[in-house]
């Protein structure tokens, strides 16, 4: 239920109507992909930084690994829950954490972040500048410079929110730095405002 609350309501009638119209959006294909991607490296990374902690995976069976980094490879960027405590992680897993508590979920679902589409777009965007292409491709489909930049100004705005808010809640706490952090963080990409247009256009169809 997380993971589909996390695809978008735009996902989910575009696959609900897969059937008659054998074709699906760039938008949908995006999201599916990253979301799987973003899974996966989560699970992966979240086992390795926990493997030897006791505090959080030691204890466990393989299963229950597995499990617990599955589950918190998915809530860290939709529901919020947690299957090992936290402030137990390693500081290397809180800020990887914190990475994908900024990324998000899906445009038009019930999670926060700056959405995967969103950076999609931003990776992809950086990918051509490397190789000295004017316009960025994202499977096959040009996605037009004006959205890369309007996406990457957005998320210039809420890293300064982010790293401001999480400075001035850090002043006069005797906390480690990166507890303050993971709050503000969360709060900050509930309250981020939506990003809907860029894969959702007329004609961005397989």
């Amino acid at each position: 239920l997380i993971i589909v609350g996390g695809l978008g309501f735009i996902v989910w009638n575009d696959l609900l109507a897969y059937r008659k119209t054998k074709t699906l959006l760039l938008h949908t294909k995006v999201v599916l992909l990253t979301t799987a991607f973003l899974i996966f490296i989560g699970t992966v990374c979240f086992m390795l930084f926990e493997w030897n902690n006791p505090a959080t995976l030691q204890p466990m069976g393989m299963k229950e690994k597995i499990g617990a980094s599955l589950m918190q490879s998915v809530t860290m960027r939709t529901a919020g829950f947690n299957s090992v405590d936290l402030y137990a992680m390693r500081d290397s897993t809180k800020v990887f954490s914190i990475v994908l508590m900024f990324i998000g979920a899906a445009p038009g679902s019930t999670g926060g972040g700056i959405k995967v589409t969103t950076i999609a777009v931003i990776i992809m965007t950086a990918v051509s500048i490397i190789r000295g292409k004017e316009e960025p491709y994202l499977l096959k489909r040009r996605i037009g410079t004006g959205s890369g930049k309007l996406l990457s100004n957005g998320k210039e705005r809420q890293d300064k929110v982010s790293i401001i808010s999480g400075l001035v809640s850090h002043i006069g706490q005797a906390l480690p730095g990166e507890r303050p952090v993971f709050p503000v963080v969360l709060q900050n990409l509930l309250c981020h405002r939506r990003f809907y247009g860029v894969f959702c256009q007329p004609g961005n169809e397989r």
